[in-house]
């Protein structure tokens, strides 16, 4: 909602935020002057816009986060970051501390969150009993529940309607073909990704060359606000194509906030952010996802584009789909054209 706003609402609510933390060399102290931060806050924004409250916290944050990394560069001399916790699934203040002239790189990892500690206390443990062994990074997050291709069939005839058209081992050409048309696809397929941020395997996937694709998402499948926006798949071959990103730092998990080239305000506009037209990009490489690199490569020999909008495959307030039933269920409360199930292929009665 930040990018809305405008700074005559924003600016107010930054100076009503700035008694609270301050940063000091490489600590951010907790300066709040008022003893009940709930209601003092509340008292002092209460005649702050929504989108003024948004825009002045992601300054506030910005401005924080950024002076405290260039700080911890020069007491340290690191200049390659690794961002964690919750604030690190902010896409905003990554993009700001990317930028930083002294930042060489930035890895920020799928989930910042308390769910992430178990994957550290691992690597934690292992270290402890191993020293002297590297240990290889994680190669993608693909790490949930897969589906059962035969159990598919089974709840394919239980649950889903007889008018429906169900096409058996479908190819990536296929189903490139119904988004080259404008087709809205979900796609579940494979592991479930783990993480903040769909990935391909639980996704809905568009053709994003038409900025109307934006409202036809919102308003009839994920039934959003008109203020959340998408994001793209990108081949990571066309990455110089569409992002502007001079560090060439990777993007593999849509954490980083990015500024769009003029072709990606072309090919990608559906899934760029429409008040500033900055995009969260999952840099795709075959390695990390073969068939979704694979379809996505089929996707570009028809249309030339190189990228696709994803969003995750469920609808808005409900979890993402991590079932059979769930899949068809949301296929069938939703206006999406077709479903890709591991195996099969399930088109929408026109």
């Amino acid at each position: 909602m930040a990018p809305y706003t405008k700074e005559f609402h924003s600016r107010p609510v930054y100076k009503q935020l700035k008694p609270y933390l301050k940063v000091d060399g490489m600590e951010i102290l907790y300066t709040n002057p008022d003893k009940d931060i709930y209601h003092s806050l509340k008292q002092r924004l209460s005649s702050s816009r929504f989108d003024g409250i948004a825009g002045g916290l992601q300054e506030f944050s910005e401005d924080i986060t950024t002076e405290w990394v260039s700080n911890c560069i020069q007491e340290t001399g690191i200049s390659s970051i690794v961002a964690s916790g919750g604030v690190s699934m902010n896409i905003k203040i990554n993009k700001a501390v990317m930028e930083l002239p002294d930042v060489e790189d930035l890895f920020v990892g799928p989930s910042g969150g308390d769910e992430s500690l178990s994957v550290g206390a691992a690597y934690a443990l292992w270290h402890q009993l191993f020293p002297k062994q590297k240990i290889k990074p994680l190669q993608n997050t693909y790490l949930g529940p897969a589906y059962n291709k035969p159990d598919v069939r089974l709840i394919i005839a239980k649950e889903l309607p007889s008018e429906h058209q169900v096409i058996e081992n479908p190819s990536n050409d296929l189903v490139a073909d119904l988004l080259a048309d404008f087709k809205v696809v979900a796609r579940a397929v494979g592991k479930m990704e783990y993480g903040a941020r769909s990935l391909g395997n639980r996704s809905i996937l568009a053709r994003a060359s038409d900025a109307s694709m934006t409202r036809k998402i919102n308003d009839k499948i994920k039934r959003r606000d008109f203020w959340m926006p998408f994001a793209p798949i990108i081949l990571h071959e066309r990455r110089k194509d569409y992002l502007i990103n001079p560090k060439n730092l990777n993007s593999p998990y849509m954490t980083i906030g990015m500024d769009s080239t003029e072709l990606a305000k072309s090919h990608l506009k559906a899934a760029l952010h429409p008040a500033d037209d900055t995009l969260r990009p999952q840099i795709l490489e075959q390695k990390h996802n073969p068939e979704l690199y694979d379809l996505l490569k089929a996707f570009e020999q028809k249309t030339g584009i190189g990228g696709l909008l994803n969003t995750s495959f469920n609808l808005h307030g409900e979890p993402i789909c991590c079932s059979p039933e769930e899949s068809i269920k949301t296929f069938l409360n939703s206006d999406l054209d077709a479903l890709l199930l591991d195996g099969y292929l399930i088109l929408r009665k026109q």
